[in-house]
């Protein structure tokens, strides 16, 4: 946060950057009065060479109380009860780095006994609080500048106070991941740069490999994340990185850029040859982009499947002139490292680093020019797709990832079948917004065409001639244009006589008649 929190607001508070002594005082002050409620209290490792700090972060989990029985000692929150200076918001954070949503948490409900406004209330006791800023990601609290940390006369000058930012974790390991992710300052940052052309990404939770064809669709795109390991260790030794050394403080921002660029995945140029990764727009998956299937349902021998975001690199050619020939399950394969995502110019997030990161700055407009400049040996040649490999390999992810992207294949058939559908309607039934008994038409229209095709609805009594979708569930277009446009209309009136019963129903059920 940078001291930044309580910066504005009804009653904004100077809470200037702090000096190393002013730091380290009230940060061991602060987790000495943790430690009486919680077991595990921790900050994460500093980066290296900063002169001053914006704030303390501080992390809990597993109240004592849970362990000790309420017989121990208990931090109450009637002691602050008194202050008057209170400033609580409830803010949705842009961000839930600290909250987990995986359901293999090793949580338990010992772990804790207090609600959540508990917590915060003997948090805010313990630190001796008098304002308090309330978000998902974390709490931020205020307390006064340490009265000794000067030795000049203060009249006239106003309040300063430090602010200390909460997160209570739910578990040991999400604490633990919350620690590493953010140790070093800056060097996630770094990192994140390093492996994102690689289609890796490291979050508030774990480390993901993506689908670049995937996260290409806005509606699909929470499913383009495929998680690796949450294990610090693990993350290290796959990105070819000191794990002993990790857990140490860098002495200098040089140091820590030496240790970043060790990273396996690090190049510090791109070679002559290394075109495909300058490219901004061509990606594609380690499965075929839209894998085409065989169509296996009966009656549909040689059907040609939907083909959506891209062709795979290894599809064969068209058979027909209908589409291209299907591919088997088995031909879902790696493609031959064309398709390489684009290592793209640094993003918003990281453009703003640029400006008010001073390291992450030097790293990329010192270290990496020098870095160039003096000459380096050259790494194994990697492509995404023989990381993806290796990930593969190493997490058994593999099938999860191409289970993955064939669901959301066949969503995109889906959404490519049902604008079709639509289209149609509009033609045979065009819209009439004066005319009542059309537009009620062609509304149950619509929703019984989406239960027959999508959800294989029989309750109206109209059934398909074939199959409408192949041996993998993608939707076999033509076959669907058939049956709309040959029972649209039969359709259409058993739908409008469904509604009639249901109608009926209702009145009688009311009393009316």
């Amino acid at each position: 946060m940078g001291g930044s929190a309580f910066a504005s607001g009804e009653h904004p508070l100077d809470t200037p950057r702090m000096p190393p002594e002013v730091y380290q005082h009230v940060k061991a002050k602060c987790t000495t009065a943790l430690r009486e409620i919680y077991i595990c209290v921790a900050s994460p490792i500093e980066g290296p060479e900063k002169e001053n700090f914006g704030d303390i972060d501080i992390l809990v989990t597993w109240e004592k109380a849970a362990f000790q029985g309420r017989s121990g000692p208990k931090t109450t929150p009637a002691a602050a009860d008194g202050r008057s200076k209170i400033q609580q918001h409830d803010l949705d954070g842009e961000a839930d780095d600290g909250i987990d949503e995986e359901e293999e948490q090793e949580r338990s409900p010992g772990h804790s006994l207090m609600s959540c406004d508990e917590a915060r209330q003997a948090i805010r006791a313990a630190l001796g609080a008098e304002y308090t800023i309330f978000t998902k990601a974390s709490d931020h609290y205020a307390i006064p500048w340490p009265s000794s940390a000067d030795n000049v006369d203060t009249t006239g000058i106003p309040k300063r106070y430090v602010q200390v930012d909460i997160t209570i974790c739910d578990s040991l390991q999400q604490m633990q991941w919350i620690l590493f992710k953010h140790a070093h300052g800056d060097l996630w940052s770094i990192l994140g740069t390093i492996i994102k052309p690689y289609t890796l990404t490291a979050d508030g939770h774990a480390l993901f490999l993506r689908n670049p064809d995937i996260e290409k669709f806005e509606k699909y795109k929470s499913l383009a994340k495929i998680r690796l390991t949450r294990d610090p260790a693990e993350v290290l030794l796959f990105l070819g990185l000191d794990v002993a050394r990790y857990s140490e403080p860098f002495a200098s921002r040089q140091e820590m850029y030496e240790y970043a660029a060790s990273c396996r995945f690090f190049r510090a140029q791109l070679d002559a040859d290394d075109e495909e990764l300058r490219r901004a727009d061509s990606v594609g998956s380690p499965v075929s982009t839209e894998p085409a299937t065989p169509s296996t349902a009966p009656g549909s021998a040689g059907s040609p499947t939907s083909t959506d975001p891209a062709t795979s690199a290894t599809s064969a050619t068209s058979a027909t002139s209908t589409g291209p020939e299907p591919l088997t399950m088995s031909e879902l394969k790696l493609s031959d490292g064309r398709e390489e995502p684009a290592r793209k110019k640094l993003k918003s997030k990281d453009r703003k680093r640029l400006k008010c990161r001073p390291a992450f700055r030097q790293w990329h407009e010192e270290f990496v020019p020098r870095y160039q400049a003096e000459g380096y040996l050259p790494r194994e040649k990697l492509t995404w797709l023989k990381v993806t490999d290796e990930a593969f390999d190493r997490f058994c992810v593999g099938p999860w990832y191409k289970r993955v992207h064939l669901d959301v294949v066949r969503g995109r058939s889906e959404d490519r079948v049902l604008a079709a559908v639509l289209k149609t309607i509009d033609d045979v039934v065009p819209a009439d917004l004066a005319d009542t008994k059309r537009c009620q038409f062609r509304g149950s229209l619509k929703k019984a065409l989406k239960r027959i095709i999508f959800q294989d609805d029989k309750s109206y009594g109209v059934v398909p001639d074939k199959e409408l979708r192949d041996g993998l569930g993608l939707m076999i277009k033509g076959e669907v244009e058939k049956f709309v446009s040959k029972k649209w209309e039969e359709v259409g009136n058993a739908a409008m006589e469904k509604h009639q019963k249901r109608y009926e129903e209702h009145c009688r059920e009311k009393g009316n008649p």
